[in-house]
């Protein structure tokens, strides 16, 4: 599972918060944390993320943390300049991605419901044969709880902005794929799209 904290901050901010995080994280049990940076919905904004094996290693994490004196008086400064938009916890349902990519990779994000889950994993198939064939370097579907309850995010991830961005102009400008997915879309509730650059990454 994926753990995330999206914060409105300055940058020199973010980056203080995050290093100083990560540690935690480590020492904890996560597999691999990351900061990034929000483009489009909740533009400027930044994403603090840590995976973990399961929830209950991130139970184990937030168990750490929350009961030390010492993680709160270090992190007391960085609060002062520091609104917390979002804190959404994303369990995988499918995906293809297996590693973390060589560069710091960037995403295109979809939050979206739908009333049909099975539809939501059928659709998959579509994305991953146009997403992959147009030059994502993996996709996943994550299922929501926290501040996103019942929602779902979909992801697809690239080597660059530009890379993303020429995707989506062959995704948005092909008769086949929109033709594949009529009738998920016709119920398809998209609640927020953007787009997220990795600014720094710890793999552990």
């Amino acid at each position: 599972m994926i753990a995330t904290w999206k914060i409105r901050t300055d940058y020199a901010n973010a980056t203080d918060i995050f290093d100083k995080v990560s540690p935690w994280f480590k020492e904890s049990g996560a597999q691999m944390s990351a900061m990034l940076l929000n483009i489009g919905g909740h533009d400027g904004t930044f994403t603090m993320a840590a995976a973990f094996e399961n929830f209950e290693a991130f139970g184990k994490n937030d168990d750490a943390w929350s009961s030390s004196p010492e993680w709160w008086q270090k992190m007391q400064p960085n609060f002062v300049n520091n609104e917390l938009l979002e804190a959404v916890y994303m369990n995988e349902f499918v995906g293809n991605i297996k590693s973390p990519s060589e560069k710091l990779p960037v995403f295109a994000n979809f939050i979206f419901s739908h009333p049909d889950f099975d539809a939501v994993m059928k659709s998959f198939e579509i994305d991953e044969k146009h997403y992959m064939n147009n030059g994502s370097t993996g996709l996943a579907i994550h299922g929501l709880s926290g501040d996103r309850n019942n929602q779902y995010l979909f992801y697809a991830r690239f080597n660059s902005m530009q890379e993303l961005g020429k995707c989506m102009d062959v995704n948005y400008s092909s008769p086949d794929y929109w033709s594949s997915h009529k009738d998920y879309y016709k119920d398809l509730n998209i609640h927020l799209n953007f787009n997220s650059r990795v600014i720094k990454r710890d793999i552990y």
